[in-house]
């Protein structure tokens, strides 16, 4: 191990990082491993998309080396790139505080997670500092511009519920504003009820976005909520069930019940920013200020950095070894405007991010797949007032799937309808904007669902099985809301015997495909996320598992209710088994935090 050193400078050079990372292990605790042997270790465990390790091989470093500069840099770029931006903002400003010299950057992104905080006027103060430092600029005026337009955001209160255990239910009241900016949400009325049990001790819980919970008493007698479910030959809660405070819910909040020291969230209230919509020609809506910038990968603005670049050559590489021995082919799903740049109010760029994906994985001789020509040729295939496309577009993508996966028999007595709908875009406008849609009816034999892991959004698998469909194979899909969207997996659920469907886009997991051997496997991702390549997951289970993430996220009772529904099953006790693992190992983390 004495040449370590050489041989480690020249991984990161080279930036081969698996084998970089391998190395840090071997040599982590020597003393000659420096600040900056871990952050180059560090980096390395990002670009891979181990964020969880990174973050704790981060704190182990600032422990070793509190004073380095390089590293307390690393630890606020953690921090901001998991959203949490009031950590983000003390770590900056420990930089501001701590050190007597440090990179222009720091305060321009000490600036951005005030702004993602919601903290205007501390925004604009670090914005004031920025000229008296280093004098006025083009980029601090748009700094400016971005301060006041995200001030200017109005938002409206999207009430969800997250467990209906104990009905909740928040009250309108007029001091309230349906729409707002985010300071008019710092002093809200929260005013409703929970059907409180009898003979329990029971409590209102609030949590804010940093998880700080406060416990709050049930303060108002409700005799109305009582008779109306006295009326339903429910005589089991209290009059004492309603609320009546002020709490801060600009950030979001949480609303539950603890009932004898077991807490249930039951609804979340969350900021809809209503501006997240685009208006383009004859009334054509897409998607706008959204985290993947849409518009500026539109426009060539948004392009991949040499390291995401890198990345997508090893994801592209990876997938090379999975086509070797299956059908598999990758799918991108594209994106509106880029089917109807006719439309779109922005001129398209010279390239673009999915250009540079698409030429990258064809230099591969990746399978990959897109369907933008065919769909700018077909009416129908999207619609006015949603991101996705309609049940003919998805029937147009399932089309050439089909044909590159060698399938000549596709599902052809299907129907197209127009009917009326919102769409998702067409929803975040006041008053709602709605658009016709071509949807699909089909008579032909259909599929039954026979595992559903009860995990809804990234994570969720389903399996479904239809034993008069044409092919007596196996189909396994992953991907995103467009596989659900136009019902792109249900014309699978037609032609095939076996689908599993897997909520993943752009990536795979290798015990899957290992256990289903399918016939077929479809990687799908769209065009908007193609500035981070997908991620190859060995197992289900495993800690950096989307699916072991999700479920991490649920409550005590949640877990209970998906620990009882997937018991059940009588077959499918391969992903029974993996359900039943992780939710063992959440149960196990538990006990040995509470000792």
């Amino acid at each position: 191990m004495e040449d370590w050193n050489s041989n480690f400078e020249k991984k990161a050079s080279d930036k081969e990082y698996l084998s970089l990372i391998k190395l840090s292990e071997d040599v982590l605790g020597q003393e000659s491993f420096t600040a900056w042997h871990y952050i180059q270790y560090i980096s390395a465990l990002y670009s891979l998309g181990l964020k969880g390790r990174g973050a704790e091989v981060t704190l182990e470093a600032i422990e070793i080396f509190p004073d380095d500069l390089s590293l307390r840099i690393q630890y606020a770029e953690n921090a901001m790139f998991s959203s949490s931006w009031d950590a983000a903002i003390s770590r900056w400003q420990y930089i501001v505080n701590n050190f007597n010299s440090y990179p222009e950057g720091v305060f321009w992104r000490l600036a951005l997670s005030y702004i993602k905080a919601l903290r205007f006027r501390e925004a604009r103060r670090i914005a004031d500092e920025i000229e008296s430092k280093y004098g006025v600029s083009q980029k601090l005026n748009d700094l400016m511009s971005l301060i006041d337009s995200s001030e200017a955001q109005k938002y409206i209160v999207d009430v969800r519920v997250k467990s209906s255990h104990y009905p909740c239910h928040i009250d309108k009241v007029t001091e309230n504003k349906n729409i707002g900016k985010s300071k008019d949400f710092i002093k809200y009325r929260l005013f409703g009820w929970v059907k409180v049990p009898k003979g329990k001790k029971c409590l209102l819980a609030v949590k804010n976005n940093k998880n700080e919970v406060v416990y709050l008493d049930f303060n108002v007698n409700r005799g109305d909520v009582k008779k109306h479910f006295e009326k339903q030959g429910d005589d089991n809660v209290e009059v004492k069930c309603g609320f009546d405070y002020y709490i801060d819910i600009s950030e979001g909040a949480y609303i539950g019940i603890l009932v004898e020291e077991t807490e249930e969230w039951l609804l979340q209230l969350e900021l809809i920013g209503l501006q997240s919509v685009l208006e383009g020609e004859k009334g054509w809506l897409f998607l706008d200020n959204d985290a993947n910038e849409s518009v500026n990968q539109f426009t060539g603005k948004a392009l991949l950095s040499e390291d995401m670049f890198l990345a997508w050559k090893i994801y592209a590489d990876n997938l090379l070894e999975f086509q070797k021995r299956l059908n598999l082919i990758h799918f991108v799903a594209s994106s509106k405007e880029a089917v109807l740049p006719q439309y779109y109010p922005h001129p398209r760029g010279s390239t673009n991010v999915f250009e540079q994906v698409s030429g990258l994985l064809k230099s591969k001789q990746v399978n990959s797949v897109s369907v933008t020509k065919l769909m700018s040729n077909k009416e129908g295939a999207y619609y006015k007032t949603d991101t996705h496309w309609s049940d003919y577009g998805a029937y147009l993508a399932y089309l050439s799937i089909m044909e590159r996966g060698g399938f000549k028999e596709v599902i052809k007595n299907i129907n197209f309808n127009e009917i009326e709908v919102t769409g998702d875009l067409g929803s975040k406008l006041h008053p709602e904007r709605r658009s016709l849609k071509k949807v699909h009816f089909y008579d032909g034999p259909k599929a039954v669902c026979v595992f559903d892991n009860r995990v809804s959004g990234a994570g969720s698998i389903t399996i479904w099985k239809n034993p008069d469909a044409y092919y007596s194979k196996t189909a396994v899909l992953f991907g995103d809301s467009f596989l659900k969207s136009g019902c792109l997996a249900n014309y699978f659920t037609y032609s095939f015997v076996r689908v599993v469907v897997i909520n993943l886009p752009g990536s795979l997991i290798e015990e899957i495909v290992s256990y289903e051997s399918p016939d077929v496997v479809v990687v799908q991702t769209n065009d908007r996320y193609l500035l981070t390549p997908g991620k190859i997951y060995e197992k289900v289970s495993s800690h950096e598992s989307p699916v072991s993430l999700k479920v991490s996220s649920f409550s005590e009772m949640e877990r209970n209710d998906m620990m009882k529904n997937i018991s059940a099953y009588s077959e499918e006790h391969f992903y029974k088994n993996k359900m039943l693992e992780i939710l063992d190992k959440l149960s196990d983390r538990k006990s040995k935090a509470s000792c």
